[in-house]
């Protein structure tokens, strides 16, 4: 059965959002994922979905230096069990692709655990290109803090130097953002 997609209000999380977003991250995620999602919300900037005054998704991100530009680094994105499939998560994505832009970042970046087939798809509907060259996923996998199984994408946000193999990356803890740029 298809859903009606939602009509969304996407913002930045305020201080009295994060216990929603800690539910949040609790129902979308288990294990090590459910804990450095929690943990790092210390560190990261994070937009919320909200629809009729509810939080129903949400989107850690952070910014890192790749390849000689600024990235817009995409951490964990989850949405409520039951308002999947309706829109939300492709908003949060394409919002945080604009705060990106505004920050002056070239690319997006994310990871997904290989059997996340829905995951994925969307990325790829989304525009963003999946990594397969080895030297490109070794920096992807350091700018993502990412685990072994994980897939990863970029996208473009503004035209750049190319991808080459040997190009080189400063890798900025979650906590970095554009303004603390020395």
């Amino acid at each position: 059965m298809k859903h009606k997609p939602l009509t969304l209000r996407i913002r930045r999380a305020r201080p009295a959002d994060m216990e929603s977003v800690k539910m949040l991250i609790r129902e979308a995620f288990t294990g090590e994922d459910e804990y450095w999602a929690l943990h790092d919300l210390r560190y990261t900037e994070v937009l919320v979905a909200e629809w009729c005054g509810r939080l129903v998704g949400f989107l850690e991100y952070y910014y890192v230096i790749l390849w000689g530009e600024l990235a817009g680094a995409i951490y964990y994105l989850g949405v409520s069990k039951q308002y999947r499939r309706r829109g939300v998560a492709s908003r949060l994505i394409l919002t945080a692709e604009e705060v990106f832009r505004r920050a002056g970042a070239s690319y997006s970046i994310a990871s997904t655990k290989s059997s996340n087939i829905a995951s994925r798809n969307l990325f790829r509907k989304l525009g963003y290109e999946e990594a397969r060259d080895p030297a490109v996923i070794s920096e992807l996998r350091r700018a993502l803090y990412a685990y072994e199984d994980d897939v990863f994408f970029y996208k473009r946000l503004r035209h750049c130097l190319s991808l080459g193999a040997g190009a080189s990356s400063s890798i900025r803890s979650p906590g970095y953002s554009p303004s603390s740029t020395p």
